[in-house]
Protein backbone atom coordinates (compact mmCIF):
# COMPACT_ATOMS: atom_id res chain seq x y z
CA UNK A 1 0.00 0.00 0.00
CA UNK A 2 2.80 2.75 0.72
CA UNK A 3 4.62 1.46 -2.61
CA UNK A 4 1.05 2.78 -4.35
CA UNK A 5 0.83 5.96 -2.17
CA UNK A 6 4.01 6.83 -3.49
CA UNK A 7 3.68 6.46 -6.77
CA UNK A 8 0.27 7.51 -6.81
CA UNK A 9 1.99 10.79 -5.49
CA UNK A 10 4.65 10.98 -8.00
CA UNK A 11 1.55 10.69 -10.68
CA UNK A 12 0.06 13.56 -9.31
CA UNK A 13 3.65 15.85 -8.83
CA UNK A 14 3.93 15.20 -12.81
CA UNK A 15 0.69 16.50 -13.28
CA UNK A 16 1.14 19.92 -11.91
CA UNK A 17 4.37 19.59 -13.53
CA UNK A 18 2.02 19.27 -16.49
CA UNK A 19 0.39 22.47 -15.79
CA UNK A 20 3.59 24.44 -15.11
CA UNK A 21 4.41 23.35 -18.47
CA UNK A 22 1.56 24.52 -20.13
CA UNK A 23 0.84 28.10 -18.85
CA UNK A 24 4.68 28.20 -20.01
CA UNK A 25 2.81 27.43 -23.57
CA UNK A 26 -0.85 28.84 -23.21
CA UNK A 27 -1.79 31.40 -25.69
CA UNK A 28 -5.04 33.83 -24.71
CA UNK A 29 -8.28 31.95 -25.33
CA UNK A 30 -6.77 28.74 -24.88
CA UNK A 31 -8.37 26.77 -21.86
CA UNK A 32 -6.91 27.63 -18.86
CA UNK A 33 -5.84 24.42 -17.12
CA UNK A 34 -4.25 21.29 -19.13
CA UNK A 35 -6.22 19.02 -16.57
CA UNK A 36 -9.47 20.02 -14.59
CA UNK A 37 -9.24 17.41 -11.68
CA UNK A 38 -6.32 17.06 -9.93
CA UNK A 39 -6.35 15.33 -6.37
CA UNK A 40 -4.06 15.94 -4.10
CA UNK A 41 -4.71 13.27 -1.32
CA UNK A 42 -3.48 9.84 -2.26
CA UNK A 43 -5.25 7.94 0.59
CA UNK A 44 -8.74 8.65 -1.22
CA UNK A 45 -7.67 6.84 -4.24
CA UNK A 46 -5.51 3.33 -2.80
CA UNK A 47 -7.20 1.31 -0.13
CA UNK A 48 -6.08 -1.42 2.25
CA UNK A 49 -8.16 -3.89 -0.16
CA UNK A 50 -5.90 -4.27 -2.94
CA UNK A 51 -8.95 -4.86 -5.53
CA UNK A 52 -10.98 -2.03 -4.56
CA UNK A 53 -7.92 -0.08 -4.71
CA UNK A 54 -6.92 -1.25 -7.93
CA UNK A 55 -10.51 -0.30 -9.63
CA UNK A 56 -10.11 2.99 -7.58
CA UNK A 57 -7.05 3.89 -9.42
CA UNK A 58 -8.79 2.74 -12.65
CA UNK A 59 -10.97 5.18 -12.38
CA UNK A 60 -8.94 7.75 -11.34
CA UNK A 61 -6.74 7.39 -13.58
CA UNK A 62 -9.84 7.48 -16.31
CA UNK A 63 -10.96 10.83 -14.79
CA UNK A 64 -7.08 12.20 -15.60
CA UNK A 65 -6.37 11.08 -18.72
CA UNK A 66 -9.52 10.40 -20.45
CA UNK A 67 -12.49 11.84 -19.17
CA UNK A 68 -11.00 14.85 -18.23
CA UNK A 69 -9.86 17.10 -21.31
CA UNK A 70 -9.07 14.38 -23.54
CA UNK A 71 -8.34 16.40 -27.05
CA UNK A 72 -5.09 17.57 -24.34
CA UNK A 73 -4.22 13.79 -24.50
CA UNK A 74 -4.55 12.83 -27.65
CA UNK A 75 -2.72 16.29 -29.48
CA UNK A 76 0.04 14.85 -27.08
CA UNK A 77 0.17 11.90 -29.25
CA UNK A 78 -0.34 13.76 -31.86
CA UNK A 79 3.38 15.09 -31.10
CA UNK A 80 4.89 12.51 -29.79
CA UNK A 81 7.34 11.85 -32.00
CA UNK A 82 8.80 15.08 -31.19
CA UNK A 83 10.38 13.13 -28.00
CA UNK A 84 10.77 10.24 -31.22
CA UNK A 85 8.44 7.75 -29.82
CA UNK A 86 5.30 6.27 -32.10
CA UNK A 87 1.82 7.95 -32.41
CA UNK A 88 0.32 5.32 -30.62
CA UNK A 89 2.91 5.26 -27.95
CA UNK A 90 0.13 5.85 -25.24
CA UNK A 91 -2.79 3.58 -26.82
CA UNK A 92 -2.04 0.33 -24.73
CA UNK A 93 -2.45 1.87 -21.46
CA UNK A 94 -5.17 4.11 -22.66
CA UNK A 95 -7.26 0.87 -23.39
CA UNK A 96 -5.90 -1.29 -20.54
CA UNK A 97 -7.50 1.58 -18.21
CA UNK A 98 -10.63 2.34 -20.46
CA UNK A 99 -11.18 -1.90 -20.78
CA UNK A 100 -11.01 -2.20 -17.20
CA UNK A 101 -13.39 0.81 -16.21
CA UNK A 102 -15.73 0.24 -18.60
CA UNK A 103 -16.12 -3.50 -17.00
CA UNK A 104 -16.43 -2.37 -13.68
CA UNK A 105 -19.03 0.62 -14.02
CA UNK A 106 -20.73 -0.44 -16.86
CA UNK A 107 -22.57 -3.64 -18.53
CA UNK A 108 -21.22 -4.06 -22.19
CA UNK A 109 -22.77 -6.30 -24.60
CA UNK A 110 -21.36 -9.72 -25.36
CA UNK A 111 -19.23 -9.31 -28.09
CA UNK A 112 -18.17 -5.91 -26.68
CA UNK A 113 -17.59 -7.29 -23.18
CA UNK A 114 -15.22 -10.10 -24.85
CA UNK A 115 -13.18 -7.75 -26.16
CA UNK A 116 -12.55 -5.39 -23.54
CA UNK A 117 -12.13 -8.43 -20.99
CA UNK A 118 -9.28 -9.90 -24.21
CA UNK A 119 -7.88 -6.50 -23.57
CA UNK A 120 -7.81 -7.18 -19.71
CA UNK A 121 -6.54 -10.44 -19.92
CA UNK A 122 -3.64 -9.84 -21.77
CA UNK A 123 -2.39 -7.12 -19.86
CA UNK A 124 -2.61 -8.67 -16.86
CA UNK A 125 -0.62 -11.69 -18.55
CA UNK A 126 2.36 -9.18 -18.84
CA UNK A 127 1.84 -7.56 -15.36
CA UNK A 128 1.65 -11.05 -13.22
CA UNK A 129 1.99 -13.74 -15.70
CA UNK A 130 -1.75 -14.97 -15.72
CA UNK A 131 -5.29 -13.79 -17.10
CA UNK A 132 -6.84 -12.54 -14.14
CA UNK A 133 -5.67 -11.20 -10.34
CA UNK A 134 -6.98 -12.95 -7.55
CA UNK A 135 -4.80 -12.99 -4.37
CA UNK A 136 -4.15 -9.79 -2.90
CA UNK A 137 -0.40 -9.22 -3.70
CA UNK A 138 -1.49 -9.81 -7.38
CA UNK A 139 -3.91 -7.00 -7.15
CA UNK A 140 -1.55 -4.83 -5.66
CA UNK A 141 1.46 -5.75 -8.40
CA UNK A 142 -1.05 -4.73 -11.01
CA UNK A 143 -1.87 -1.53 -8.94
CA UNK A 144 1.82 -0.80 -9.05
CA UNK A 145 1.96 -1.71 -13.26
CA UNK A 146 -0.84 0.09 -13.77
CA UNK A 147 0.98 3.27 -11.88
CA UNK A 148 4.11 2.49 -13.54
CA UNK A 149 2.54 2.67 -17.15
CA UNK A 150 0.75 6.34 -16.05
CA UNK A 151 3.69 7.89 -14.76
CA UNK A 152 5.88 6.83 -17.95
CA UNK A 153 3.32 8.47 -19.93
CA UNK A 154 2.99 11.99 -17.87
CA UNK A 155 6.58 11.61 -17.88
CA UNK A 156 6.33 11.57 -21.83
CA UNK A 157 3.87 14.46 -21.42
CA UNK A 158 6.16 16.75 -19.99
CA UNK A 159 9.26 16.28 -22.36
CA UNK A 160 6.46 16.32 -25.01
CA UNK A 161 5.59 19.97 -23.70
CA UNK A 162 8.98 21.12 -22.95
CA UNK A 163 9.79 21.16 -26.77
CA UNK A 164 6.76 23.22 -27.13
CA UNK A 165 8.03 25.48 -25.12
CA UNK A 166 10.74 25.80 -27.41
CA UNK A 167 9.45 25.24 -30.49
CA UNK A 168 7.94 28.98 -30.27
CA UNK A 169 4.72 30.19 -31.92
CA UNK A 170 4.48 27.31 -35.05
CA UNK A 171 3.59 24.51 -32.30
CA UNK A 172 1.79 26.70 -29.78
CA UNK A 173 -0.74 27.82 -32.88
CA UNK A 174 -0.82 24.28 -33.84
CA UNK A 175 -2.45 23.14 -30.30
CA UNK A 176 -4.72 26.80 -30.41
CA UNK A 177 -6.29 25.25 -33.20
CA UNK A 178 -6.85 21.33 -32.11
CA UNK A 179 -8.40 23.48 -29.25
CA UNK A 180 -10.23 25.57 -30.08
CA UNK A 181 -11.05 24.98 -33.74
CA UNK A 182 -10.23 28.32 -35.01
CA UNK A 183 -6.44 30.99 -35.39
CA UNK A 184 -5.25 33.67 -33.49
CA UNK A 185 -5.45 36.91 -34.55
CA UNK A 186 -2.26 37.18 -35.42
CA UNK A 187 -2.57 33.88 -37.46
CA UNK A 188 -5.85 35.59 -39.08
CA UNK A 189 -3.92 38.49 -40.08
CA UNK A 190 -0.69 36.69 -41.53
CA UNK A 191 -2.91 34.58 -43.57
CA UNK A 192 -5.27 38.46 -45.00
CA UNK A 193 -1.33 39.59 -45.09
CA UNK A 194 -0.27 36.88 -47.43
CA UNK A 195 -3.98 37.12 -49.52
CA UNK A 196 -3.37 41.10 -49.39
CA UNK A 197 0.18 40.44 -51.27
CA UNK A 198 -0.38 37.79 -53.37
CA UNK A 199 -3.47 39.97 -55.27
CA UNK A 200 -2.22 43.30 -54.82
CA UNK A 201 -4.56 45.01 -52.55
CA UNK A 202 -3.86 47.69 -50.41
CA UNK A 203 -5.79 48.29 -46.94
CA UNK A 204 -5.57 47.77 -42.98
CA UNK A 205 -5.89 44.41 -42.58
CA UNK A 206 -6.76 44.13 -38.96
CA UNK A 207 -9.72 46.82 -39.42
CA UNK A 208 -11.06 45.04 -42.51
CA UNK A 209 -10.62 41.46 -40.86
CA UNK A 210 -12.56 42.95 -37.69
CA UNK A 211 -15.17 44.34 -40.00
CA UNK A 212 -15.28 40.21 -41.18
CA UNK A 213 -14.66 38.36 -38.24
CA UNK A 214 -17.68 36.88 -38.22
CA UNK A 215 -17.69 35.80 -41.72
CA UNK A 216 -14.28 34.29 -41.38
CA UNK A 217 -15.01 32.31 -38.15
CA UNK A 218 -18.12 30.73 -39.72
CA UNK A 219 -15.88 29.55 -42.61
CA UNK A 220 -13.44 28.15 -40.24
CA UNK A 221 -15.81 25.60 -39.17
CA UNK A 222 -15.89 23.54 -42.37
CA UNK A 223 -11.96 22.74 -41.90
CA UNK A 224 -10.96 19.38 -40.57
CA UNK A 225 -8.37 20.58 -38.00
CA UNK A 226 -7.01 17.23 -37.95
CA UNK A 227 -5.87 16.78 -41.57
CA UNK A 228 -2.65 17.28 -42.98
CA UNK A 229 -2.88 20.23 -45.04
CA UNK A 230 -4.66 22.35 -42.59
CA UNK A 231 -2.86 25.45 -43.77
CA UNK A 232 -4.27 25.04 -47.22
CA UNK A 233 -8.04 24.99 -45.99
CA UNK A 234 -7.67 27.80 -44.03
CA UNK A 235 -6.03 29.40 -46.86
CA UNK A 236 -8.83 28.43 -49.24
CA UNK A 237 -11.68 29.57 -47.09
CA UNK A 238 -10.63 32.79 -46.18
CA UNK A 239 -10.16 33.54 -49.71
CA UNK A 240 -13.37 32.57 -50.24
CA UNK A 241 -14.43 34.74 -47.65
CA UNK A 242 -12.45 37.74 -48.71
CA UNK A 243 -13.68 37.34 -52.61
CA UNK A 244 -17.40 37.60 -51.42
CA UNK A 245 -16.22 40.72 -49.78
CA UNK A 246 -13.13 42.59 -50.76
CA UNK A 247 -11.73 45.74 -50.17
CA UNK A 248 -10.99 48.43 -52.58
CA UNK A 249 -8.33 47.59 -54.47
CA UNK A 250 -5.21 49.30 -55.93
CA UNK A 251 -5.54 50.06 -59.61
CA UNK A 252 -3.24 47.23 -61.01
CA UNK A 253 -2.73 49.80 -64.25
CA UNK A 254 -2.44 53.48 -64.51
CA UNK A 255 -4.05 55.31 -67.37
CA UNK A 256 -0.36 56.66 -67.51
CA UNK A 257 0.98 53.29 -68.24
CA UNK A 258 -1.90 52.84 -71.17
CA UNK A 259 -1.38 56.09 -72.95
CA UNK A 260 2.44 55.44 -73.15
CA UNK A 261 1.44 52.02 -74.91
CA UNK A 262 -0.87 52.58 -77.14
CA UNK A 263 -0.35 56.32 -77.62
CA UNK A 264 -4.12 57.50 -76.60
CA UNK A 265 -4.09 60.83 -75.49
CA UNK A 266 -7.88 61.31 -75.41
CA UNK A 267 -9.24 61.84 -71.77
CA UNK A 268 -12.22 60.92 -72.56
CA UNK A 269 -11.00 57.67 -74.37
CA UNK A 270 -8.59 56.61 -71.66
CA UNK A 271 -11.59 56.93 -69.74
CA UNK A 272 -13.86 54.66 -71.36
CA UNK A 273 -11.16 52.18 -71.39
CA UNK A 274 -9.76 52.70 -67.23
CA UNK A 275 -14.57 51.87 -66.44
CA UNK A 276 -14.09 48.94 -68.45
CA UNK A 277 -10.90 48.24 -66.91
CA UNK A 278 -12.03 48.47 -63.47
CA UNK A 279 -15.34 46.75 -64.31
CA UNK A 280 -13.23 44.12 -65.58
CA UNK A 281 -11.29 44.24 -62.22
CA UNK A 282 -14.21 44.08 -60.03
CA UNK A 283 -15.71 41.14 -61.98
CA UNK A 284 -12.39 39.06 -61.47
CA UNK A 285 -11.09 39.78 -58.42
CA UNK A 286 -7.80 37.19 -58.28
CA UNK A 287 -7.16 38.88 -61.26
CA UNK A 288 -3.13 39.65 -61.44
CA UNK A 289 -1.43 42.71 -63.30
CA UNK A 290 -0.70 40.22 -67.00
CA UNK A 291 -4.18 39.39 -67.44
CA UNK A 292 -5.40 43.19 -67.14
CA UNK A 293 -3.24 43.91 -70.08
CA UNK A 294 -4.72 41.12 -72.11
CA UNK A 295 -7.82 41.93 -70.99
CA UNK A 296 -6.88 45.82 -72.39
CA UNK A 297 -4.92 44.54 -75.40
CA UNK A 298 -8.24 42.64 -76.52
CA UNK A 299 -10.50 45.85 -75.50
CA UNK A 300 -8.30 48.11 -77.37
CA UNK A 301 -8.40 46.04 -80.93
CA UNK A 302 -12.16 45.71 -80.02
CA UNK A 303 -12.72 49.43 -80.11
CA UNK A 304 -10.60 49.99 -83.20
Amino acid sequence: MKKSISMLQKFISLQKEIEQEYSNIRLDEMQEHFYIRICSEPNSVIHKSSDASFKQTVSYLYKQLMDCKPDNTKFINEYAHLIKEPRDFSKEFFDVVHAYRTLDQHEPLDMRYKKLKKICKEWALGAINKMEPSEESEWRTCEHYLLENGIQYLEKGVCILKKFSCGGEVLQESWFRYQKQEITLPRALLVLEQIKSDYDYEFDTEKYYRQYQGKFRESLKFIDWKSDDVEKQINDYFCRVFFSTPPKRKLLVHPDEISEKYGINSKKQLGKIMKAVVEFDQENPECNREEIWEFIDKYITELK
